[in-house]
């Protein structure tokens, strides 16, 4: 099929998916996320060829961009964004019974609690996996810990940390909101001082938080609008420090002499303004080359399947899938799904994605835990963004907490308290529907 017609369907099918938020169902907005992002990311390679000249992407400026046309990475995106913008209906519509249940807008203090702990422990853990590196490295990604530590903290407690800074939002005690904000700090630090580029994921989303909260207020506040340009400039400037970490000697320690000399080098540049939004399009973008590599690669449908056994050291070795002779830079998992599997196997993977999302937020709608709906979103962006840039070992995991996340909410949404409606003042077939919701 030429890709222009592929285009077309996958357009087709993402405004198909936002149609059924509005008329069906919320709970498929991971899927419309999914969809979202692998349609942009078909459309990378113009984007690659322009910022590619910074050096913000692992791969060199030699690497070319494939023609739309003959792409086979365009082909890979496109048929993921297909897969997952036609899960958004296989989640059943919120029963109509179900939609006056009011939420649990003030989640319990044992929730926020449990949450934190999770945060610190899995901070603590990334710390001792990384060893004394984390504070003073000399290359990028040395670590002189805890190699099984290392992997169990990461990226469990990203995801952890990004889930707590998403509960700020509905957290009215001022001390908790103090404490995910001082964790979510120290994890942003954490991170940017070990040169991983997940660090832009706190800013990032601080500023959609913050955004999103203007739109249900239904007031754009000065103050906040300027609070969330700020976070934006601080994930542009955070990924351009980044960068610079992974060419001189970083850790927590060497963090501020970075910085300092990322600064330098911009305002030395000719296009000081654009050079940090280059790398970061460029970091982002390579995933269009990237993933055209890794479909002519051909890593193996073994392998890939073998590396979802996400139990550390049962991992399959990590020169399996690199980009040769780039040992440094990881293929791209949606390609190589794409060249193992076809088009079919590509629709079915994504498709199960999404749907686990979907219908993990669609268990959370159903119970009294709705302030954390945004779980399952954050798991969708994060998969999707991952699968294009990252092997199928990093994608595995993340996939293993939306499961978890799916199990556990099978469980919140049978917690519903039957509250608003009073069952016993309806009849026939709506008392019945009341009553199957709640079970």
């Amino acid at each position: 099929m030429p890709n222009s017609l592929l285009f077309v369907i996958a357009v087709a099918t993402t405004c198909a998916a936002i149609w059924a938020i509005v008329v069906r169902t919320s709970a498929a907005a991971p899927a419309v996320a999914m969809s979202v992002v692998m349609l942009i990311a078909s459309l990378g390679g113009p984007v690659w060829e322009w910022a590619k000249y910074v050096g913000g992407a692992g791969l060199p400026a030699d690497i070319d961009a494939a023609p739309f046309a003959d792409s086979l990475a365009v082909k890979a995106f496109l048929w993921a964004c297909i897969g997952s913008g036609v899960s958004a209906f296989l989640v059943p519509r919120m029963p109509d019974s179900l939609r006056e249940l009011k939420e649990d807008t003030n989640p319990s203090e044992r929730i926020t609690v449990i949450t934190l702990v999770a945060v610190v422990v899995s901070f603590v853990l990334f710390v001792i996996g990384s060893g004394p590196s984390f504070f003073s490295r000399q290359y990028y990604l040395e670590s002189d810990g805890n190699l099984f530590l290392l992997r169990a903290a990461f990226p469990v407690g990203l995801v952890l940390g990004l889930v707590a800074l998403g509960q700020s939002t509905i957290e009215r005690r001022r001390r908790w909101r103090i404490a995910i904000y001082v964790m979510s700090t120290v994890w942003f630090i954490g991170l940017a001082g070990v040169g991983s580029r997940t660090a832009l994921a706190f800013p990032l989303l601080g500023a959609v938080l913050i955004i999103n909260r203007c739109f249900k207020e239904r007031q754009l506040r000065p103050m906040a609008l300027t609070v969330a340009s700020g976070l934006i400039a601080l994930a542009i400037f955070t990924f351009g420090v980044v960068l610079k970490a992974r060419y001189v000697p970083h850790g927590l320690i060497n963090l501020p002499s970075v910085a300092a000399a990322f600064v330098q080098d911009a305002v030395a540049s000719t296009d000081s303004l654009l050079v940090p939004m280059k790398q970061l399009l460029a970091s982002i973008f390579t995933s269009y080359p990237l993933a055209e590599h890794s479909v002519i690669y051909d890593v193996g449908l073994p392998v890939l399947i073998g590396n979802a056994n996400i139990l550390p050291g049962t991992g399959l070795p990590m020169e399996l899938e690199r980009y040769w002779p780039y040992d440094w830079v990881p293929l791209s998992f949606a390609g190589s799904w794409f060249g193992a599997t076809g088009a079919a196997g590509q629709m079915a993977l994504f498709m199960l994605f999404s749907w686990v999302c979907c219908y993990c937020s669609y268990n959370l709608q159903r119970s009294r835990f709705q302030s954390v709906v945004f779980v399952p979103l954050a798991l969708s962006l994060l998969i999707s963004v991952l699968s294009m840039e990252y092997s199928s070992r990093m994608v595995w995991r993340v996939f293993s907490v939306a499961l978890f996340a799916l199990f556990a909410s099978f469980l919140l949404r049978n917690r519903v308290e039957s509250s608003s409606p009073d069952v016993s003042n309806l009849s026939g077939h709506a008392g019945a529907d009341v009553m199957a919701g709640l079970r």
